[in-house]
């Protein structure tokens, strides 16, 4: 489904045939939720949640609709309110790709409860396919997949360490591994560098500083790369040098002891010669425990409401249908009446009750007490609202195909819009209904 209002339209396609459909939704679900729930269908839900809009141009913000920016406050807080809302749903990482960790993460903390966030990630998803006799569960017999992580998964500070599928052991990132990053005083064949190491395993950047003096005697500092390997306590150092020391490619490897405080072993070099070699980390960076994972409370941030149609000059609810008098007005019947000047006209239920000069109230309700909000049009003239025979306004996408005899590809009804602007546009005209075509192709 490319929007929420496509769903609606499904369901309707699966009611001809007695048949409910689950549906694979966008973030925007949330916007028509009661109308969606009453499909009675499921949902697979993308957290693909709009990046933030720059908005420094005040030119180029303009350009920024009221309906985008709702969207983008509000769609974290979406996955929350179809729990509370009772919709069995779960949840994909269609869509959100390399954000679909930390969008989850965020949708948690738009009160989505943790609870409900691992259903739709394991037990719902299993129900949906009809596995939760041997899927979605941690439990005796069914099929071993599962995480192995530091902590609370939905925590910013937890690592994924391992991913069990049928029980098959892949391992994201060892449990013994240690954190090497740092600055580190590296002593070698009575010579000592200072050694710079960046990232996590695999992703390694080490560097060594060699600090000279160029032509003009001022201080002269060169970065040398170093490529390093960490297998657990294991680590290898890879680099050129050319001083002093070494003239070539030097080979190093040893272990990281201490929580990686001292690392010790052996170098070969250029020479094929042999030599001890130690690291030590600098003082001012010894390195503070990494943070645990928590699975402290979290109060979600305070957010508006979903208005109706989902755009600017929405409401939160749907405004009350009062009981009106228009008096004082010229009044364009379009009857037998033809004009009638000081003219009244009466609406009850959005529908006109009465048309006159003067309206008796009782003759029109009975015993019934109604007072009416009366609205003096003095100077002004009511007439027909317009009919507009020929529209092209709020069909959704195309709807004709140009290559076949009979170019009209779908129902025009079957694809309203109901929150396109022409339609309040129109409104604002006076045109109270449209007949609305397929159009020339």
């Amino acid at each position: 489904m490319k929007n929420k209002l496509d769903i609606l339209r499904a369901d309707k396609i699966g009611d001809e045939f007695d048949t409910q459909y689950i549906f694979r939704c966008q973030p925007d679900v949330y916007q028509r939720l009661d109308d969606v729930k009453n499909t009675g269908g499921g949902l697979i839900m993308s957290i693909d949640f709009p990046a933030a809009y720059d908005v420094s141009d005040p030119f180029t913000s303009r350009l920024i609709s009221l309906r985008e920016m709702k969207h983008w406050e509000l769609a974290p807080s979406g996955p929350a309110r179809v729990a509370e809302s009772g919709i069995d749903f779960t949840i994909t990482s269609k869509g959100s790709g390399k954000d679909f960790l930390s969008n989850l993460r965020k949708a948690v903390e738009h009160g989505l409860s943790k609870e409900d966030a691992l259903k739709a990630l394991t037990s719902t998803p299993a129900k949906m396919v009809r596995a939760d006799d041997k899927l979605g569960a941690v439990r005796q017999g069914y099929i071993a997949n599962f995480l192995v992580t530091s902590g609370d998964i939905f925590s910013k500070n937890a690592t994924i360490h391992e991913n069990w599928n049928r029980g098959e052991r892949y391992v994201i990132k060892p449990l013994d591994h240690v954190d090497i990053s740092g600055k580190y005083t590296l002593s070698a064949k009575e010579a000592q560098y200072d050694l710079k190491v960046k990232g996590e395993p695999g992703k390694m950047k080490s560097s060594i500083e060699l600090i000279g003096t160029n032509d003009e005697g001022e201080a002269d500092t060169t970065h040398v790369s170093v490529k390093t390997i960490q297998n657990g306590n294991l680590i290898t150092l890879t680099f050129t040098l050319e001083d002093d020391h070494f003239n070539g490619l030097v080979r190093l490897a040893g272990n990281v002891n201490m929580d990686s405080k001292i690392w010790d072993g052996r170098g070969e070099d250029p020479d094929g010669n042999w030599f001890d070699w130690v690291a030590v980390r600098q003082d001012s960076e010894q390195k503070e425990p990494a943070p645990e994972a928590k699975n402290d409370s979290i109060v979600p941030p305070s957010v508006g409401n979903v208005v109706y149609p989902f755009m600017a000059y929405g409401w939160e609810e749907a405004p009350e249908s009062n009981t009106l008098l228009i008096t004082n007005a010229t009044v364009w019947t379009l009857e037998d009446e033809g004009v009638i000047d000081k003219g009244q006209v009466l609406i009850h239920n959005g529908k006109i009750a009465a048309v006159g000069q003067e309206i008796d109230l009782a003759a029109v309700f009975g015993k019934t007490p109604v007072t009416p909000a009366v609205i003096d049009a003095k100077g002004k003239h009511v007439t027909p609202g317009v009919i507009d025979e020929h529209s092209h306004i709020a069909a959704t996408r195309g709807v004709n195909e140009s290559g076949q005899a009979s170019s009209a590809e779908v129902e025009v009804g079957s694809v309203i819009n109901s929150e396109d602007i022409n339609i309040y546009r129109q409104l604002a005209g006076g045109v109270t209904a449209s007949q609305i075509l397929h159009g020339s192709a």
